[in-house]
């Protein structure tokens, strides 16, 4: 699968911004890759964070939905979870375009965040979810990470967790016991 992956390194730390951003350039150029100019970065960022509202609004004003699914798994099963869930989505009547980006690293694994833009239509936006769920349970990834599990995720979050859905239910009610926190 081609295209072009852009690596942006942030931290409270200018010094370990630079050596970091340093390491990831090496890997990067020994493995092909390119440098861009900086003013592209810039065009991205402004697009991402600042244009990003007007953008919804366009895509809503032309009959079409956006929405985000944040999942998780191992390194080892992260590209296989990208392909999948990529070619999955895009084959459904009604999605225009899957954007896949990993966003948060971990010694064991990452989060892939995916933007889905799709026909205005809330059984394809149920569609969309029950297939990345899908898609993500026959993996092994979770379904919910940074954007968390609410009442969206939760029916696939039960089935995700089996068994221990219930141990975390029997917590709850030792620790909160009149059900106060998080109800439903």
């Amino acid at each position: 699968m081609g295209g072009h992956s852009l690596i942006r390194v942030r931290w409270f730390n200018e010094d370990l911004v630079n050596a970091v951003s340093g390491i990831i350039n090496d890997l990067a150029i020994k493995h092909g890759a390119a440098s861009v100019e900086p003013e592209l970065v810039r065009r991205w960022r402004d697009v991402f964070a600042r244009g990003y509202e007007s953008q919804l609004i366009m895509l809503a004003q032309s009959g079409l939905w956006v929405d985000t699914i944040d999942m998780a798994t191992t390194w080892s099963r992260l590209v296989r979870l990208h392909n999948e869930l990529v070619s999955r989505l895009g084959s459904i009547d009604g999605v225009k375009h899957v954007f896949s980006r990993i966003t948060h690293l971990y010694l064991n694994g990452a989060s892939l965040y995916s933007v889905v833009v799709f026909r205005q239509d809330e059984d394809l936006y149920w569609r969309v979810w029950r297939e990345a769920f899908n898609v993500a349970n026959g993996i092994g990834a979770t379904i919910s990470h940074h954007h968390g599990t609410g009442l969206l995720k939760r029916d696939f979050v039960k089935i995700e967790m089996g068994n221990q859905w219930k141990l975390l239910r029997s917590i709850k009610g030792l620790l909160d016991e009149n059900n106060i926190m998080n109800r439903g």
